[in-house]
């Protein structure tokens, strides 16, 4: 049976990225901001607006203070600006403003997908490939700034490889997009990436081809040599290398799950999983006259990325969509056959045809704004998706703790990043998200007082910890141990966390 006129892709393309990108909208908008990484760096960002310079080492924890801290250099401009949003407008502009950047990324990945397909059904289904393979990287955090820079270099990237011939003046585009990445997140070698590959492509070409090559070799290089300056220019200059190698070779860091390897365990590596061998078939099906050399570093080496940690899924993601767009067309005939968009000859749909498809467009936009973070609360969501703030974050333990409790805290990691910008400098953090921060032996201590171990009360003595913010998931053995223990009485205790304090301590 043939789809009704009113839906069919080839009379009215709009609705199909439409309802991609409204869905997508919806499922960010809905998406509460988790305690992980989102408040650590709202408090950086307004120490930096307040004091006017990046602050060098730790003051926030009583385990490392003092400590060299040189990612905040790789944050920072980031981090000023998710401060500038949240002083406007609180966890709802926040929210919005973060659904605004992952939702424009994914727009311009369709634009660049629709221009490489001539299809905006394929187009919207490479986007849509993409957004499955991030689904895992949309809180509210300071990599999504980056999202847009990455896509925008591949936009770039692709007008100048499909002899566009856009004016040269635009190689200056790649510094300026480079200046933004390199000062928001530490991922900015992997623009130096992008444009490695197509100049790596482009040497290729030129040697295989000879005289004959329309390429240039000029542009590519001129194009990675402006790049490869502009990360630099970041406040630590040339060491943002030596950091990250640091980074990547840190113990602490790789032990955790999202720079694991990519699994099947998870809704991102699952995703991987699937589509990379669909990718791969894609290139063979193609053959050597239709997938070039950059389609396939592409392809293989956000692949391997992605193997060695799953916080690398994402961008294999961006980087295969236009992959897809590109070359679907040219091996499926479907994909070519009854492009309406340069069709001149294309019939008006009836007008009853696009009074539904009207009506099937006003309901994705009516999707986008009942999903705003202003009117989540009448929407009847499940727990996890519920409030602008999740419930997994412990506010009314922490308001508790400010009022009643002595400062000196033992508690669970994510807590950390919260109690950073809502009880700091009164309250310091025994550990946060700044994983690299702290040394391998206060990450042991920590896990051994979350479990419980013998000897978890003198641990606790020799830190000086009188009130301890628990986590019912991930810290049972150590409150089984202080609520069989006569020195600790239970305070606070909500579906999510607990509070216990020392009796001696508690306030009158």
């Amino acid at each position: 049976m043939s789809p009704h006129p009113a839906i069919s892709s080839s009379r009215h393309p709009a609705l199909w990225p439409l309802a991609v990108l409204a869905c997508l909208f919806a499922f960010v908008a809905t998406h509460p901001i988790r305690p992980h990484d989102f408040w650590w760096h709202l408090k950086l960002g307004q120490e930096i607006v307040q004091t006017h310079r990046i602050p060098q080492v730790d003051t926030f924890s009583y385990t490392m203070p003092g400590a060299p801290y040189p990612s905040n250099n790789v944050y920072w401009l980031a981090d000023v600006a998710l401060y500038g949003v949240y002083a406007l407008g609180g966890p709802a502009l926040s929210v919005c403003a973060h659904t605004l950047l992952i939702t424009g990324t994914f727009f311009l990945l369709f634009l660049l997908c629709r221009r490489l397909s001539g299809n905006s059904q394929i187009a919207a289904g490479a986007v849509l490939v993409a957004a499955v393979l991030g689904v895992d990287n949309y809180n509210v955090r300071p990599q999504a700034v980056v999202f847009p820079l990455f896509v925008s270099v591949l936009f770039l990237i692709h007008l100048f490889r499909n002899q566009a011939r856009p004016a040269r003046g635009w190689l200056l585009a790649f510094p300026a997009i480079m200046l933004l990445w390199t000062n928001c997140h530490g991922s900015s070698p992997l623009g130096l990436v992008l444009v490695g590959v197509w100049l790596v492509e482009t040497i290729w070409e030129r040697w295989r081809i000879g005289p004959r090559s329309q390429r240039e070799i000029w542009v590519p290089a001129a194009a990675l040599g402006l790049t490869a300056a502009a990360i630099l220019a970041n406040p630590m200059g040339v060491g943002l290398l030596g950091y990250l190698r640091a980074m990547n070779a840190n113990p602490v860091v790789r032990h955790l799950p999202e720079w694991a390897p990519a699994s099947l365990a998870t809704k991102d590596g699952l995703a991987f999983f699937i589509a990379a061998p669909l990718g791969l078939a894609l290139l063979l099906w193609a053959g050597r006259a239709r997938s070039g050399l950059y389609h396939w570093l592409m392809l293989l080496g956000f692949a391997l990325l992605a193997l060695k940690t799953g916080r690398a899924i994402v961008w294999f993601g961006l980087a295969l969509a236009p992959i897809i767009a590109e070359l679907l067309p040219q091996v499926w005939p479907a994909g070519r056959a009854g492009c309406p968009e340069r069709s001149r000859g294309a019939a008006t749909p009836p007008r009853s045809d696009r009074a539904v498809v009207a009506a099937i467009m006003l309901c994705f936009v009516a999707l986008m704004v009942v999903t705003l973070p202003w009117f989540k609360s009448h929407l009847p969501l499940p727990a996890k998706k519920a409030g602008l703030i999740s419930a997994e974050t412990p506010v009314a333990a922490t308001d508790l703790i400010m009022r009643h409790c002595p400062p000196r805290l033992f508690h669970y990691a994510a807590y950390g990043s919260y109690l950073i910008w809502a009880a700091a400098p009164r309250v310091q953090v025994f550990v946060d998200p700044r994983i690299e921060l702290y040394s391998p032996e206060v990450w042991t201590t920590y896990h051994a007082l979350s479990r419980g171990d013998p000897g978890w009360q003198r641990t606790l003595d020799r830190y000086g910890v009188n009130t301890l913010l628990l986590d019912r998931a991930e810290q049972p053995g150590l409150i089984r141990a202080a609520g069989a223990d006569p020195h600790w009485r239970l305070i606070y205790d909500d579906p999510v966390c607990v509070v216990f304090v020392r009796k001696e301590m508690i306030r009158q």
